[in-house]
Protein backbone atom coordinates (compact mmCIF):
# COMPACT_ATOMS: atom_id res chain seq x y z
CA UNK A 1 0.00 0.00 0.00
CA UNK A 2 1.29 3.43 -0.74
CA UNK A 3 1.68 5.95 2.17
CA UNK A 4 -1.00 8.31 2.57
CA UNK A 5 0.12 11.85 0.82
CA UNK A 6 -0.84 14.80 2.40
CA UNK A 7 -2.50 17.79 0.96
CA UNK A 8 -0.93 21.17 0.29
CA UNK A 9 -1.51 24.41 -1.04
CA UNK A 10 1.18 26.90 -2.49
CA UNK A 11 0.51 30.62 -2.09
CA UNK A 12 2.42 32.47 -4.75
CA UNK A 13 3.55 35.91 -3.36
CA UNK A 14 6.91 38.02 -4.34
CA UNK A 15 9.45 39.65 -1.78
CA UNK A 16 8.11 43.13 -2.26
CA UNK A 17 4.77 42.36 -1.14
CA UNK A 18 5.57 40.57 1.94
CA UNK A 19 7.79 43.00 2.73
CA UNK A 20 5.36 46.22 2.49
CA UNK A 21 2.90 43.94 4.28
CA UNK A 22 4.52 43.42 7.22
CA UNK A 23 7.20 46.70 6.98
CA UNK A 24 10.34 44.73 6.62
CA UNK A 25 11.48 47.52 4.43
CA UNK A 26 12.10 50.15 7.60
CA UNK A 27 15.11 47.03 8.83
CA UNK A 28 16.84 47.64 5.36
CA UNK A 29 18.87 50.71 7.08
CA UNK A 30 19.53 49.06 10.59
CA UNK A 31 23.13 48.25 11.17
CA UNK A 32 23.17 44.68 12.61
CA UNK A 33 25.82 45.31 14.87
CA UNK A 34 23.12 47.99 16.43
CA UNK A 35 21.05 44.56 17.57
CA UNK A 36 23.59 41.95 18.43
CA UNK A 37 20.90 40.13 20.89
CA UNK A 38 18.14 40.21 18.45
CA UNK A 39 16.86 38.05 15.47
CA UNK A 40 14.29 39.53 13.00
CA UNK A 41 12.25 36.96 11.60
CA UNK A 42 9.31 36.49 8.94
CA UNK A 43 6.49 35.05 10.95
CA UNK A 44 3.68 33.14 9.13
CA UNK A 45 0.63 31.66 11.45
CA UNK A 46 -2.64 29.95 10.50
CA UNK A 47 -5.54 31.87 10.61
CA UNK A 48 -7.34 29.13 12.69
CA UNK A 49 -4.68 28.63 16.04
CA UNK A 50 -5.44 25.21 16.12
CA UNK A 51 -3.89 24.45 12.38
CA UNK A 52 -0.17 23.40 12.36
CA UNK A 53 2.40 24.45 10.18
CA UNK A 54 4.48 21.57 10.33
CA UNK A 55 6.62 21.00 7.27
CA UNK A 56 5.78 24.02 5.56
CA UNK A 57 8.41 25.59 3.62
CA UNK A 58 9.61 29.26 2.00
CA UNK A 59 11.45 29.08 -1.39
CA UNK A 60 13.14 32.91 -2.26
CA UNK A 61 13.58 32.19 -6.28
CA UNK A 62 16.10 34.64 -6.79
CA UNK A 63 17.81 35.04 -9.85
CA UNK A 64 21.05 34.00 -8.64
CA UNK A 65 19.77 30.51 -6.83
CA UNK A 66 16.87 29.86 -5.04
CA UNK A 67 16.53 30.32 -1.18
CA UNK A 68 14.90 27.26 0.59
CA UNK A 69 14.05 27.68 4.35
CA UNK A 70 12.13 25.61 6.19
CA UNK A 71 9.10 26.70 8.95
CA UNK A 72 9.84 25.54 12.50
CA UNK A 73 6.11 24.62 13.97
CA UNK A 74 5.12 27.91 14.88
CA UNK A 75 5.57 29.57 11.25
CA UNK A 76 9.10 31.31 11.87
CA UNK A 77 11.72 31.44 9.74
CA UNK A 78 14.64 33.15 9.26
CA UNK A 79 13.97 35.40 5.64
CA UNK A 80 16.57 37.66 4.37
CA UNK A 81 15.87 40.76 5.34
CA UNK A 82 17.85 42.75 2.39
CA UNK A 83 17.22 45.98 0.30
CA UNK A 84 19.15 44.00 -2.53
CA UNK A 85 16.04 41.82 -2.60
CA UNK A 86 13.14 44.27 -2.52
CA UNK A 87 14.73 45.57 -5.64
CA UNK A 88 15.07 42.07 -7.41
CA UNK A 89 11.75 41.53 -5.88
CA UNK A 90 11.82 37.86 -6.68
CA UNK A 91 8.52 35.22 -6.70
CA UNK A 92 8.33 33.50 -3.01
CA UNK A 93 6.57 30.01 -2.98
CA UNK A 94 4.45 29.39 0.56
CA UNK A 95 3.54 26.04 0.90
CA UNK A 96 1.85 24.84 3.48
CA UNK A 97 -0.50 22.05 4.55
CA UNK A 98 -4.38 22.18 2.73
CA UNK A 99 -7.22 24.80 4.23
CA UNK A 100 -4.85 26.71 6.41
CA UNK A 101 -4.94 30.18 5.66
CA UNK A 102 -1.87 32.15 6.11
CA UNK A 103 -1.23 35.68 8.14
CA UNK A 104 2.00 37.24 8.26
CA UNK A 105 3.84 39.41 10.52
CA UNK A 106 7.70 40.06 12.20
CA UNK A 107 9.20 38.03 15.42
CA UNK A 108 11.55 39.95 17.27
CA UNK A 109 14.08 36.73 18.66
CA UNK A 110 16.23 37.00 21.68
CA UNK A 111 19.93 35.43 20.72
CA UNK A 112 20.72 34.91 23.55
CA UNK A 113 19.02 32.79 26.51
CA UNK A 114 19.84 29.95 28.41
CA UNK A 115 17.76 25.78 28.56
CA UNK A 116 16.03 26.41 31.17
CA UNK A 117 14.67 30.02 30.73
CA UNK A 118 15.74 33.67 30.52
CA UNK A 119 17.34 36.25 32.99
CA UNK A 120 15.49 39.46 32.81
CA UNK A 121 18.05 41.57 32.45
CA UNK A 122 18.54 39.77 28.93
CA UNK A 123 15.13 40.38 27.81
CA UNK A 124 15.44 44.54 29.20
CA UNK A 125 18.67 44.28 26.99
CA UNK A 126 16.55 43.38 24.08
CA UNK A 127 14.18 45.56 24.78
CA UNK A 128 16.94 48.52 24.66
CA UNK A 129 18.19 47.34 21.25
CA UNK A 130 15.12 47.40 19.35
CA UNK A 131 14.43 50.77 20.41
CA UNK A 132 17.95 51.33 19.24
CA UNK A 133 17.27 49.83 16.19
CA UNK A 134 14.19 51.34 15.33
CA UNK A 135 15.72 55.07 15.90
CA UNK A 136 18.58 54.43 13.64
CA UNK A 137 15.63 53.01 11.08
CA UNK A 138 13.96 56.97 10.98
CA UNK A 139 12.61 59.00 13.77
CA UNK A 140 9.02 58.35 11.81
CA UNK A 141 9.69 54.88 12.83
CA UNK A 142 10.70 54.97 16.24
CA UNK A 143 7.35 57.10 16.98
CA UNK A 144 5.46 54.39 15.14
CA UNK A 145 6.53 51.14 15.90
CA UNK A 146 5.03 48.82 18.18
CA UNK A 147 6.67 48.76 21.95
CA UNK A 148 7.59 45.38 23.05
CA UNK A 149 5.18 44.43 25.70
CA UNK A 150 5.52 41.20 26.72
CA UNK A 151 7.99 37.73 26.21
CA UNK A 152 6.96 34.74 24.31
CA UNK A 153 8.78 31.37 25.69
CA UNK A 154 8.31 28.35 23.15
CA UNK A 155 9.07 24.95 24.52
CA UNK A 156 7.99 21.66 22.68
CA UNK A 157 4.28 20.72 22.34
CA UNK A 158 3.60 18.52 25.59
CA UNK A 159 1.65 18.59 28.12
CA UNK A 160 1.37 22.20 30.05
CA UNK A 161 4.58 23.25 32.19
CA UNK A 162 5.02 26.18 34.20
CA UNK A 163 7.64 29.49 33.59
CA UNK A 164 8.42 30.89 37.06
CA UNK A 165 9.77 34.46 37.77
CA UNK A 166 12.79 33.39 40.40
CA UNK A 167 13.39 34.26 42.78
CA UNK A 168 9.64 34.87 43.44
CA UNK A 169 8.37 37.53 43.57
CA UNK A 170 5.06 39.08 45.80
CA UNK A 171 2.96 39.08 42.67
CA UNK A 172 4.34 35.68 41.50
CA UNK A 173 4.57 36.10 37.94
CA UNK A 174 4.70 33.33 35.82
CA UNK A 175 2.62 31.52 33.15
CA UNK A 176 1.59 28.06 31.97
CA UNK A 177 2.19 26.99 28.56
CA UNK A 178 -0.54 26.20 25.76
CA UNK A 179 -1.00 22.88 23.62
CA UNK A 180 1.52 24.14 21.69
CA UNK A 181 4.48 24.70 23.74
CA UNK A 182 3.87 28.79 23.78
CA UNK A 183 4.24 30.35 27.78
CA UNK A 184 3.61 34.60 27.69
CA UNK A 185 4.68 36.83 30.14
CA UNK A 186 4.21 39.92 30.43
CA UNK A 187 7.54 42.15 30.73
CA UNK A 188 5.70 44.98 32.71
CA UNK A 189 5.45 41.99 35.58
CA UNK A 190 9.57 41.17 35.48
CA UNK A 191 10.35 44.84 35.64
CA UNK A 192 10.51 45.07 40.03
CA UNK A 193 13.31 42.23 39.50
CA UNK A 194 15.89 43.11 36.89
CA UNK A 195 18.41 40.65 38.53
CA UNK A 196 15.60 37.79 38.31
CA UNK A 197 15.74 34.96 35.64
CA UNK A 198 12.48 33.17 34.16
CA UNK A 199 12.81 29.23 34.76
CA UNK A 200 11.19 27.13 32.76
CA UNK A 201 10.26 23.20 33.29
CA UNK A 202 10.84 22.32 29.99
CA UNK A 203 13.69 22.78 27.85
CA UNK A 204 13.13 26.01 25.85
CA UNK A 205 13.48 26.39 22.28
CA UNK A 206 13.23 30.19 21.40
CA UNK A 207 12.68 33.47 23.23
CA UNK A 208 10.42 36.39 21.70
CA UNK A 209 9.89 39.75 22.29
CA UNK A 210 6.39 40.65 21.59
CA UNK A 211 4.33 43.94 21.30
CA UNK A 212 0.96 44.18 22.03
Amino acid sequence: MLPAVQAQHVYELDYRRIADGVNLKYLFKVSPQTYPDLAFRLGLSPLERALSLEGSTLEILTAAAPIGLRLDRFGSAAVPISAALYRENPPVRITVPAKVGLQLGVEVHLKRHGADGVAVAQLEQGRRQYQAAMREAGWWVARLAPSLQRVVIRMPAGPPVRCQLEPVSVQGAGCVSNAQGECRLRLADLAASPAGRVTCQREVEAVLLEAE
